[in-house]
């Protein structure tokens, strides 16, 4: 078994669920500031973990190879709602999926942590 952690920082209690073709199970409420560790088989294809929040329109979508790759997942919330900080397992630096505001979280929390 492999695991990833996800890292709540978007301000919003999400909700983590694993499925596919729309039919998901909740794995985990996760609070802001929280993280929640995801155990998986790299070995079990065609999952995707869907993470939301009541108040938020969109939830965001991520497939289990995005989750194999990386061992965190750090979820923010922008102008357009949940985005992804992903940290591959091959890497010490965060890389973001779509937007530039996650590189400069991801650094900004990143200075945060230190200074704790």
């Amino acid at each position: 078994m492999n695991t990833t952690e996800v890292i709540n920082r978007s301000g919003h209690r999400l909700t983590l669920k694993e499925g596919n073709a729309g039919v998901y199970c909740t794995l985990a409420e996760i609070s802001d500031g929280e993280s929640f560790t995801v155990s998986f088989d790299p070995n079990h294809t065609y999952r995707e973990y869907w993470i939301g929040a009541t108040d938020i329109d969109y939830p965001l979508i991520v497939p289990s190879d995005e989750v194999s790759e990386c061992e965190v997942i750090t979820i923010i919330c922008n102008d357009k709602g949940l985005d992804c900080i992903m940290t591959p397992r091959a890497c010490s630096s965060p890389c973001a999926r779509s937007s530039p505001l996650a590189l400069f979280l991801a650094k900004f929390f990143e200075l945060f942590r230190k200074t704790k």
